[in-house]
């Protein structure tokens, strides 16, 4: 093994976005310690790694710049006393990409399982209907359409013109390949197709139905927290009585002549014991349902055609007064923004804007069920599945996959 320094970082690079930047430069394995700093205005990092991959890296780490800063790369007589980064001691599997110049790392495990994530996601987030009328073939639905996606994406995979690819360039070329307006149609010939082998009519949702905003947000979405708080206390105080009386009302029999009766006077048991505590998990459900104690609202921006870069997004997006903006380091055009209460259902009404003349914004809620696709997580080729999300609301699910938006 060999060390290597590397002078002339910029002092606001962290040495997570450092090895992002290594990654298609060193091709291979390697170890990552903290920074000393200089006093010309940047730093230096040490880099531990094998030492047939010596001579080349350092002549490409030389040729690399990053913004106005010149990189150089050179084998140090001493080596500062430095501990190894703790969560970066190898690189990972699959390197994600920067917002703004992905990089080109090794395909291997997740890949062609977290593409199909992605574009799966998408799908359900910007046809918002789509999870609802999979639900009427049992998701059969989403499962073909899944199955489908999953080849397409390992047939643009494994096309020796383009070797090498990342989930970012994959879920890219993907797009270049199937356009969004082309879903609309795909999903309606599957839906078609599931409803002639189920030997029911065909029925034809329009495009606006699949793609309209939720009632739950229309109705929601421009209270403040205060109006939408109030309102949520009068009715989970409303509820809990009425849960509340129907629990102690209920009788309670010591003797009983069957075993199902038995069975029944548990069941009251259990339910009078917890009453006292019905009131709270009332609360607990709605206010979680209705995101009451949210100040933020998470919405999604999906970029038709691609995303714009940061500097042509910025003024578009603070004019909503994002608390946070993250660039999905997976998919190619997802950006996720959490927005104040009040500004949430403005931002989600400026759906289809046109930025930088030909990339369409397609603006939804974070918040929205997500059937997850699992079969083609577990297959053969795959040395790693991802994590099992289940098949609840897709907010928590991106946390992972989201970076600065820098």
């Amino acid at each position: 093994m060999v060390i290597i320094a590397i002078e002339n970082i910029p002092l606001k690079i962290s040495l997570s976005a450092l090895v992002k930047n290594l990654t298609p430069l060193i091709n291979g394995e390697f170890e990552a310690f903290n920074f000393t700093h200089n006093k010309k205005g940047s730093k230096t990092a040490y880099i531990r790694l094998a030492g047939n991959l010596t001579r080349d890296v350092i002549k490409r780490i030389n040729a690399k710049k990053i913004g106005p800063y010149q990189l150089k790369a050179f084998i140090p007589d001493n080596v500062a006393d430095l501990p190894l980064n703790p969560v970066l001691k190898t690189v990972p599997n699959e390197e994600p990409v920067h917002s703004s110049y992905p990089t080109v790392a090794k395909p291997k495990g997740r890949l062609l399982s977290r593409a199909l994530h992605n574009i799966m996601l998408e799908m359900q987030t910007i046809f918002t209907g789509l999870y609802r009328l999979s639900e009427t073939s049992e998701h059969q639905l989403l499962e073909t359409i899944g199955s489908i996606v999953y080849e397409r994406l390992k047939h643009i995979k494994d096309d020796p013109s383009h070797p090498k690819p990342t989930c970012f360039h994959l879920t890219k070329k993907y797009r270049r390949r199937y356009p969004h307006d082309t879903d609309y149609e795909f999903i309606m010939q599957n839906y078609h197709a599931i409803q002639d082998a189920l030997g029911k009519p065909r029925t034809n949702p329009k495009k606006r139905q699949l793609m309209a905003l939720p009632p739950l947000d229309r109705a929601f979405s421009y209270m403040s927290q205060d109006t939408l708080y109030q309102m949520c206390n009068s009715e989970i105080e409303r509820i809990s009585q009425k849960l509340v009386g129907h629990v102690n009302g209920l009788e309670v029999k010591e003797e009983t002549s069957t075993p199902e009766e038995a069975a029944t006077m548990k069941v009251r048991k259990h339910l009078k014991d917890l009453s006292p505590h019905l009131p709270h998990m009332v609360r607990h459900v709605i206010a979680k349902h209705l995101g009451v104690d949210e100040k933020y609202c998470s919405v999604k921006i999906y970029g038709d055609r691609y995303l714009p870069s940061k500097e042509i997004m910025a003024p578009f997006t603070e004019q909503f007064q994002p608390a946070h903006t993250s660039r999905s380091e997976y998919m190619f055009n997802l950006l996720t923004l959490q927005v104040p209460r009040e500004m949430y259902l403005k931002l989600l009404k400026a759906d289809g804007q046109i930025l930088n003349r030909n990339a369409k914004l397609m603006i939804r809620p974070g918040r929205l069920p997500f059937y997850q696709v699992k079969r083609f997580t577990e297959a053969p080729d795959l040395d790693e599945s991802l994590p099992d999300e289940g098949q609840g609301t897709m907010e928590d699910q991106l946390d992972e996959e989201h970076m600065e938006y820098s």
